[in-house]
C-alpha cells in the first residue's frame, strides 16, 4: 500500500478557532492524507520526526484560518447576478427570480454551480449548504459540479408545495414542477448521493417557505427528515410580513410553527430569521439546538431588515453565516459577509462592543460546522480534524501595517485583520481534505476562471438560441443500477413485481441476475454472432436488411440525435415468416439458425416473466402482455439483433461525426441487452432525469458489462402502454476518445427487442392514448424518426446516406 503524502506548512500565523481560541505565531501545520496530524510552533514541528518525503511549504507573512463555511447559498443563481436590482423582496421573487429559475434548461444549472463553487473556493469557502435546489437546476448537475470541484457540500433538495397564493398576491411559476420536488424525490436523492464524493457531499432537505400551505404538509417533511436522520434547511421569517403570515394563517410564531412541524433540531438551519417573536422564539431556538444562518448583505439589499443576532448569541443560539444568492448579495465572498456582520449590529444598536472579530470568525467557521453536524471534522484547526483551511495574504495596502512580529507588542490583531481588512481577493491558497484546490497566480487557475466566465456568458446569451442537438461535453455521475434476481420466480413473483415496478418508475433501467440463461449459453451465442460478422461482405449481403426489420446492415442506422450513421454492423433475426429467406445459408454456417433460435426462445422466456410482472402492476391479466408478444404467431415482430461495433484506432484522432451509437430510446416493450465482459461503452441517461432532447447536455452513467447479467431498458411501447407511468431510457454507445480509459477494440452485444404482434391492440389501463395496433405503433415510431432525420437534413443541408444504400431510421 502506498504511503499517504504529507505536507508541512510553516512560518504562518495560525488562527485555530480551537476550544481555547488559540492563535499560533510562527506556526506550522502538518497534514498527512486528508487530516491534520500536528500543529504548533514551526520550531517544534520542524525538529520533530516527520514522514519521509514530506513536502515543506513556507507561509511566511501569511495567515492561516479554518476553511469558511457558507450555511446559506444558492448555487444556481450565479447566472442571475445583477438581473433583479433594487427590487423589494416580493417583486424580486415573483417578478424576477422565480420566473427565471423556472426557465433553466439543459446544463444551465451545471454551469451556474461550477461558477459559484469556483467563486466560493477562490474567496476561501471550503464547505457550503445549498439552501434550495429547484427541479430545473437539476440535482445531478450540481452533484457533478461538486464531485469534480473538490469542495465540501451539503445540498438541500427542495421539497415544496404550491406557493401561488392569490390572497398574498404570490405567483410561483416553479409550481409547475411541484411533483418533482416531493418528499419521495428528496429521499431518493439522499439514498443515491448522501456521503458520496469520499464523504464530501451530504444530501439535505430544503423545505419550501410556509405561505399558507398546510402545516401537515411541512410536518411530513419534518417527520421524514427525523426518520432518516436528514439535515433540513428552510427560509424562515425573512420578509417584514412573514411574522403576520405565521400569526394569521397558523396562529403561532415562526418557531412555534417549526416546532409543531418537527422542523427543528441540531441538524436544522433556518435562514434569515429577521422577523421573530423574540420572547417565544429564542427559547425554542436554544432548547432545540436549531441554527440561524445570518445573511446581513442580502437582508439589507432586499430591505428585509436586520436579524436580532446579538440577542440570539446572548440566548446561546448557534448563529452561522451565509451569503445567500448572487441576485440579492451579488457575491459569494464570505469575507464581505464577515465584515458586514461585524459592523452592522454595532451601528444598529449604537453599541461598539457587540459581536467582535472573534465572534464573527466563529460564526463563519466552527458555528457553521456545528450547524451542518460536521464540528468533529471541520470548522477549526485541530489534530485529527480534516485539513480544510485557507491561507490569506494580508500584504495589501488596506491591511497595512499588519506584521506578525508586532502582534505581541500591541500591533494589529490577526483576527481583526482578517475580518475587517481582508477580502476574498486576498486568499492565496485553499485546501480541502488535504488537497490544494486553489493556488493564486497559478496558470491553470487563471485558465479555469476564464473558462467558467466564458461558459456563463454562453449560457446566458447563446444557449437558449442554439439547437438542442448541439453536442455538449458529457457530464457523468455514478448511479446505482437496480439489480433484480429472478431466482425462484414462481414463489417470489410478488416480490419481483414490486422491485420491477419501482425500477421502471424511478430508473427506467435495471439488470437481471439468476434469469435462467447460463453464462456459457450467452458466450456461445456471442461466438455464433462473431462467426457471422467474420464472413465476407459479399456473403453477408446475401441476407440484406429489409424494412420488415430483418437482415444485415452496415453503417446504415442513422440516429436523429446525431444525424449520422452508427459505426457498426448488425444482423436482425426474427421468429416468423419474415426470416424465411434471410437466414444465412446452412452450407456456410450449419448451426447458426438452430443456435440462434434456441437462444431467442430462452430470451423470450425471460421476457415473459417480466411481462407477467408488468401486467400485474398495471392491473391486466397475467398473460396479457405474453399474448400480445406471442412468438409462435406469424404476426410476431420480436427481434434479436446481433451487433458488431468496429475497432477504433486509438493512435489517431476520432474523425468528426463518428458515433458508435448515438443517443436514443427503444420503441419496443422492453429490451434485454447482453454485453460481453471487458467491452465497455454503454451509457444511460434515465428518462425521468433528462431535461433535454436525446439527453444531450444531461448527466450520463457508464454501464460496465457484468458477466451473465442482462441490462433491461424500458421502451416507448411500455411507456405508452403504462400511460407514461414507466419511462423509457436514453442510452448510447460511447465513441472511445480517452486512451487508457475507453474501450477502442471490437465490441459485440446482443439486443432482444420485445415487439408486439402486428395485430396486438395497445392501450393503457387509463386510456391516456387512443388504441393502436402493433403495426401502427411501429409505423408511427419509424415515421417520427424519419421526420426528425428529414428536419435535421433540412436544417444542416445534409443528405441521409449509408454504406449499403439503406438508411434505417432509428429511435
Amino acid at each position: 500500500m502506498s504511503q499517504e503524502s504529507s505536507t508541512l506548512y510553516t512560518q504562518a500565523t495560525i488562527i485555530t478557532i480551537n476550544p481555547s481560541r488559540e492563535v499560533i505565531l510562527d506556526g506550522a501545520l502538518l497534514v498527512t492524507g486528508s487530516r491534520i496530524v500536528a500543529i504548533g510552533k514551526t520550531s517544534a514541528l520542524g525538529c520533530s520526526s516527520i514522514p519521509t518525503n514530506t513536502r515543506i511549504i513556507s507561509l511566511k507573512d501569511k495567515i492561516v484560518l479554518p476553511g469558511l463555511i457558507n450555511t446559506h447559498s444558492h448555487l444556481a443563481q450565479s447566472l442571475l447576478r445583477g438581473l433583479a436590482e433594487d427590487l423589494p423582496l416580493h417583486s424580486w421573487l415573483c417578478d424576477a427570480i422565480w420566473p427565471l429559475e423556472a426557465n433553466y434548461d439543459a446544463d444551465d444549472g451545471y454551469i451556474a454551480a461550477r461558477l459559484t463553487i469556483a467563486e466560493m473556493l477562490k474567496s476561501g469557502t471550503t464547505c457550503f449548504l445549498e439552501s434550495m435546489l429547484t427541479h430545473r437546476s437539476g440535482f445531478e448537475n450540481v452533484v457533478h459540479a461538486v464531485s469534480e470541484s473538490g469542495i465540501r457540500a451539503c445540498l438541500g433538495k427542495l421539497v415544496k408545495f404550491e406557493e401561488s397564493n392569490k390572497d398574498l398576491n404570490i405567483k410561483d411559476p416553479r409550481d409547475r414542477d411541484v411533483s418533482s420536488m416531493s418528499v419521495s424525490s428528496m429521499l431518493a436523492a439522499h439514498e443515491k448521493h448522501h456521503r458520496s464524493c469520499n464523504d464530501r457531499l451530504h444530501v439535505w432537505a430544503a423545505a419550501g417557505t410556509p405561505r399558507g400551505s398546510p402545516l401537515s404538509s411541512h410536518l411530513g417533511i419534518g417527520e421524514a427528515c427525523r426518520k432518516h436522520d436528514i439535515g433540513l434547511t428552510m427560509h424562515c421569517a425573512e420578509a417584514p410580513k412573514d411574522l403576520t403570515i405565521y400569526r394569521d394563517m397558523y396562529a403561532c410564531t415562526p418557531m412555534q410553527f417549526c416546532e409543531q412541524a418537527k422542523l427543528t433540531g441540531k441538524k436544522t438551519v433556518l435562514a434569515h430569521m429577521v422577523h421573530l417573536d423574540l420572547e417565544k422564539d429564542l427559547l425554542i431556538l436554544r432548547e432545540t439546538g436549531t441554527t440561524v444562518a445570518h445573511n446581513p448583505n442580502s437582508n439589507l439589499k432586499l430591505a428585509s431588515g436586520i436579524a436580532k443576532v446579538p440577542e440570539m448569541l446572548n440566548a446561546s443560539v448557534n448563529v452561522s453565516l451565509g451569503t445567500d444568492g448572487a441576485p440579492c448579495g451579488n457575491t459569494y465572498d464570505m469575507f464581505r459577509e464577515m465584515h458586514l456582520a461585524g459592523i452592522l449590529h454595532k451601528g444598529a444598536n449604537l453599541d461598539a462592543s457587540l459581536i467582535g472579530a472573534e465572534a464573527v470568525l466563529e460564526m463563519a467557521t466552527i458555528n457553521g460546522a456545528r450547524a451542518l453536524g460536521l464540528e468533529k471534522e471541520v470548522g477549526s484547526l485541530e489534530v485529527g480534524k480534516k485539513a480544510d483551511f485557507v491561507v490569506v495574504n494580508p500584504g495589501a495596502l488596506y491591511a497595512a501595517p499588519w506584521d506578525e512580529e508586532q502582534v505581541l507588542s500591541g500591533g494589529m490583531d490577526p483576527m481583526t485583520t482578517v475580518v475587517y481588512s481582508c477580502t476574498g481577493a486576498d486568499v492565496e491558497m485553499v485546501v480541502v481534505d488535504g488537497e490544494c484546490l486553489i493556488l493564486k497566480h497559478s496558470t491553470s487557475s487563471k485558465a479555469k476562471s476564464q473558462h467558467l466566465i466564458s461558459s456563463a456568458h454562453l449560457s446566458i446569451f447563446i444557449h437558449p438560441l442554439t439547437s438542442p442537438n448541439a453536442m455538449a461535453p458529457t457530464k457523468y455521475a455514478t448511479r446505482t443500477i437496480p439489480k433484480i434476481s429472478l431466482h425462484d420466480f414462481e414463489t417470489r413473483v410478488d416480490e419481483i413485481t414490486s422491485q420491477l415496478l419501482h425500477a421502471a418508475e424511478t430508473d427506467g433501467f435495471f439488470s437481471l441476475t439468476n434469469h435462467g440463461i447460463s453464462l456459457s449459453e450467452i458466450e456461445n451465442m456471442f461466438s455464433t454472432s462473431a462467426s457471422f460478422f467474420t464472413l465476407s461482405k459479399d456473403i453477408k449481403a446475401t441476407v440484406p436488411f429489409t424494412h420488415q426489420n430483418v437482415g444485415w446492415e452496415q453503417n446504415a442506422q442513422i440516429r436523429p440525435s446525431t444525424g449520422q450513421p452508427d459505426r457498426k454492423e448488425s444482423y436482425q433475426l426474427q421468429f416468423g415468416s419474415n426470416m424465411s429467406d434471410h437466414w444465412v445459408a446452412p452450407s456456410i454456417l450449419p448451426d447458426f439458425k438452430s443456435t440462434s433460435l434456441d437462444f431467442m426462445r430462452k430470451a423470450q422466456g425471460v421476457s415473459e416473466k417480466l411481462m407477467v410482472c408488468f401486467a400485474r402492476g398495471l392491473g391486466f391479466e397475467d398473460d396479457y402482455f405474453v399474448k400480445a408478444h406471442d412468438i409462435s404467431r406469424p404476426e410476431t415482430q420480436t427481434v434479436l439483433r446481433l451487433l458488431h461495433y468496429f475497432e477504433v484506432d486509438e493512435s489517431v484522432p476520432v474523425p468528426e461525426g463518428y458515433y458508435r451509437a448515438g443517443a436514443h430510446v427503444d420503441w419496443d416493450f422492453i429490451t434485454l441487452l447482453f454485453q460481453r465482459a471487458g467491452q465497455s461503452g454503454l451509457e444511460i441517461c434515465p428518462g425521468r432525469e433528462t431535461t433535454t432532447e436525446f439527453g444531450i447536455g444531461d448527466t450520463w452513467t457508464k454501464v460496465e458489462p457484468s458477466p451473465g447479467e442482462i441490462v433491461c431498458n424500458i421502451g416507448d411501447l411500455l411507456m405508452s402502454w403504462s400511460d407514461d407511468r414507466f419511462k423509457s431510457t436514453f442510452h448510447r454507445v460511447k465513441t472511445p476518445s480517452v486512451v487508457g480509459e475507453d474501450y477502442f477494440g471490437e465490441r459485440y452485444s446482443m439486443a432482444f427487442f420485445n415487439q408486439p404482434c402486428t395485430d396486438a391492440v395497445i392501450q393503457g389501463p387509463m386510456k391516456k392514448y387512443p388504441a393502436v395496433t402493433g403495426s401502427e405503433f411501429t409505423e408511427r415510431a419509424m415515421g417520427r424518426n424519419f421526420a426528425a432525420l428529414k428536419e435535421k437534413e433540412a436544417s444542416k443541408g445534409m443528405k441521409m446516406e449509408s454504406s449499403n444504400g439503406v438508411a434505417i431510421a432509428a429511435a
